[in-house]
């Protein structure tokens, strides 16, 4: 459970960071060009996908909470319509943390880092995608 808490107050935080217009990072390894990234991140959303699935397959979510309903309880409840059903709910918003944490994962794997937007030189292609935004050297 402790592990579980700390995943949803890393995941809130990055998720608090990302509302503006610019990216929080860019996913970059210094020897790939752009068009390597995008290959290795694709490669690497599907593994996290099949991975998310499994994990929470396993997972016992019946009575358990919702990453939403445990950050703001007021907020989830009034979002919430009678008709959902919580552990559904519950079940998918475990599923993308951990889907979100497979997929950092597998990219730290392959060698790359995450740099900051000010960190990415007008060089490089860029690309915002829905586990993180990527850069790589233009293709030659």
């Amino acid at each position: 459970m402790r592990t579980q808490l700390i995943l949803l107050a890393a995941v809130l935080f990055l998720g608090a960071g990302c509302s503006g217009s610019k990216p929080q990072f860019y996913w970059f390894h210094p020897d790939k060009n752009f068009d390597e990234v995008k290959i290795d991140y694709t490669e690497c959303e599907g593994q996290a996908e099949e991975e998310s699935w499994k994990i929470v397959d396993r997972e016992y979510f019946d009575r358990l909470r919702s990453p939403g309903a445990l950050a703001d309880e007021k907020t989830t409840k009034k979002a919430r319509k009678k008709s959902d059903d919580p552990a559904a709910q519950a079940k998918e918003e475990w599923r993308e943390v951990y889907k979100q944490k497979a997929f950092d994962g597998c990219m730290e794997s392959r060698g790359y880092v995450r740099l900051r937007a000010y960190q990415v030189s007008d060089g490089l292609k860029k690309k915002e995608l829905p586990l993180g935004a990527i850069a790589g050297r233009r293709p030659n």
